[in-house]
């Protein structure tokens, strides 16, 4: 999904280099990176906090990301200079997958980085179903899990994952943090060959 596709407003930092790559490929960065995009701006030690690593860590793993365009420092958010505050450079990653010509190393990068993603996600999801009880019932009658196997050609199924994107991109444009019944969620989608 491109910056374009999803809204007028939304950006986007594509994974198109192995340095990149790795930059954002720790379980904490990936959850970090994920935090400040929702609730940005934040300090190390609210983060911290919130993740329970000392704030020495924390300090470590976002500079990663700002080395690698993922954060920023967000300046004007405080008069103490002891403290720093950052935020999301962007809406959204682009994950894609390494093309057969990419070199095995950029290969195996990319294979890692998703396979991090995945699990970092996994863990979302995992936490979700667990603090489910505290939801409201319209909220838990919202939520859905779905799965399934269809038998589709590789141009079908890069057709049926460019309209389920569409479908995904449709919500996004919907999203406005500012309602005071908007919640952040998660639609995600996944289109693979069945292994």
């Amino acid at each position: 999904m491109t910056a374009e596709d999803a809204s007028p407003q939304a950006s986007s930092i594509p994974l198109d280099s192995i340095t990149r790559m790795r930059a954002l490929a720790h379980p904490l960065r990936m959850k970090l990176l994920g935090e400040l995009r929702v609730t940005s701006p934040a300090t190390v030690g609210m983060l911290a906090a919130q993740f329970g690593e000392s704030a020495g860590s924390v300090s470590y793993h976002l500079k990663a990301l700002a080395s690698g365009g993922f954060i920023e420092r967000a300046e004007g958010e405080s008069d103490d200079r002891r403290e720093t505050w950052w935020r999301a450079s962007h809406e959204f990653t682009e994950f894609g997958h390494a093309s057969s010509e990419a070199t095995p190393e950029y290969r195996d990068a990319n294979s890692q980085l998703r396979h991090q993603a995945i699990d970092v996600m996994s863990g979302e999801l995992h936490l979700a179903i667990e603090r489910e009880h505290e939801l409201s019932a319209d909220w838990i009658d919202a939520v859905g899990f779905t799965d399934m196997v269809a038998f589709l050609s590789s141009s079908e199924l890069a057709e049926a994952r460019q309209e389920i994107d569409a479908v995904l991109t449709k919500w996004r444009a919907r999203s406005d943090r500012e309602r005071p019944e908007a919640e952040p969620v998660y639609l995600i989608s996944h289109a693979v060959r069945r292994p």
